[in-house]
């Protein structure tokens, strides 16, 4: 059949005729804050050339109208202004986004046997109540908490306070809400399992992959190849599968088949103990797979970015599982073993995310120095290296605030901001909060 849709920037209404989908993208003048001097639709379907189609301007809005098979879709506004200046605009009523590759987001629509359908697979919906505010963003783990990637949608009755978006994301995912400058956890996702403890004495929410079915309590019989990787490979695609019983349930019996035929540091032995603590984090039990991870680390004295990395990961499994002490324990072991570079500074960092955890405040700035007197400035190292340097400093400025140091949480707080490659960072936001806080202290 086809089917005629007009999309009325977020609204679709469906004529029915044959297999293809004819869609009339319309964009009212009040979406703009002064008028274009062209609107141009552009996505995945033109290969993003602005000149392909561009928007005509009847009566008060502006609109295109072109031809669409099934599939999934991605799309942008391209405006070019009355002074000539062009930007990019995101639908403005449309809350259905994904990450286009570049620190930006595009609309997402589906077309499904001939018809328009609301996405939904593999998005995931957030929701924010706040009536007063004139802005709010979705920030996380997977756009390293920046802002203005993913805008969230006022109603558009207007006035109801409730602010929604679909995001096209994968679990598990670390996320908060920043609303008119402010950084707020889901206050809708509670429960065990909904959040994981930012550092600073506050949340931030967390939504797991789905919990499976129990596991199948027959053995899997081929265990017996010891050694053999495609056991690897047959635990990763029970994973994929969503079938996270079934993966954990080999991978330890590889971990232990392998230890009882070739010693504890065999090679497939340490592969499956990885992807045991990576299903874990997945459930988001964080004890388990920190557990995963410490016999991981402790196989050898290997001090390879691998290995690095299943030390960081056995920290902050530790730390969010509210173990601080034994978190400290483990990053000042794994410290010792580690050449200087980004793995040490984050792993540095959650050293102190722990010590500040536990109050012990005149521990973290003395550590704080020690590190930062020791690793090499920022100035021409790659971007990640000043981020997890920027965490040092934000706990030692929130140490020296809380020993009353007031004058040098403020300093403190100053240099992050100067360091910090991405000026909306939570981060800088942090900081900044620490310098309006003790503003009328410290003139």
């Amino acid at each position: 059949m086809r089917c005629k849709a007009i999309f009325l920037s977020g609204i679709v209404l469906l004529f029915a005729r044959e297999s293809v989908s004819k869609v009339l993208f319309l964009v009212p003048d009040t979406a703009f804050d002064q008028p274009p001097r062209s609107v141009s639709l552009v996505g995945n379907f033109n290969s993003w050339n602005s000149e392909s189609n561009k928007l005509q301007h009847v009566l008060d809005s502006w609109t295109t109208e072109l031809d669409l098979n099934d599939g999934r879709y991605y799309y942008k506004f391209y405006l070019v202004s009355a002074d000539g200046s062009t930007h990019w605009m995101l639908d403005p009523t449309h809350p259905y986004l994904a990450d286009n590759g570049q620190g930006g987001a595009n609309n997402v629509v589906d077309v499904q046997n001939g018809e328009f359908v609301a996405p939904r697979q593999g998005m995931e919906h957030f929701i924010f109540f706040r009536p007063e505010v004139k802005g709010v963003d979705l920030a996380g783990d997977f756009n390293d908490w920046r802002l203005g990637q993913f805008p969230l949608y006022d109603d558009p009755s207007g006035g109801s306070g409730q602010w929604h978006c679909w995001v096209e994301l994968r679990r598990p995912l670390t996320y908060k809400f920043v609303a008119d400058g402010i950084w707020h956890p889901d206050y809708g996702q509670r429960g065990p399992g909904t959040s994981v403890p930012d550092g600073f004495g506050e949340i931030n929410s967390y939504r797991a992959a789905a919990d499976p079915d129990p596991p199948e309590s027959a053995a899997i019989s081929d265990i017996v190849m010891a050694g053999n990787a495609a056991l690897l490979d047959r635990i990763k695609a029970y994973e994929q599968e969503g079938d996270y019983s079934r993966a954990i349930t080999l991978a330890r019996q590889v971990a232990a088949e392998n230890e009882r035929l070739r010693g504890a540091a065999d090679p497939i032995r340490q592969a499956a103990l990885s992807e045991e603590a990576r299903i874990h984090k997945r459930w988001a039990k964080f004890d388990r797979a920190a557990a995963a991870l410490r016999t991981l680390a402790a196989l050898d004295d290997d001090t390879s970015a691998t290995r690095t990395a299943v030390w960081e990961l056995s920290a902050y499994y530790t730390f969010i599982a509210g173990a601080p002490a034994e978190t400290r324990r483990i990053t000042e072991q794994a410290l010792a073993r580690m050449p200087h570079g980004t793995e040490y500074v984050k792993l540095a960092a959650r050293h102190l995310e722990a010590a500040y955890t536990e109050r012990d405040f005149e521990q973290v700035t003395i550590e704080a120095d020690h590190w930062l007197e020791l690793l090499p400035p920022p100035e021409g190292r790659e971007p990640a290296y000043a981020c997890q340097i920027t965490e040092i400093l934000l706990f030692k400025a929130n140490a020296q605030r809380r020993l009353g140091q007031l004058p040098e949480a403020r300093a403190t707080s100053e240099d992050l901001i100067a360091m910090h490659p991405y000026p909306n960072s939570q981060n800088v936001a942090k900081a900044r909060e620490i310098i309006e806080a003790i503003a009328d202290v410290v003139k």
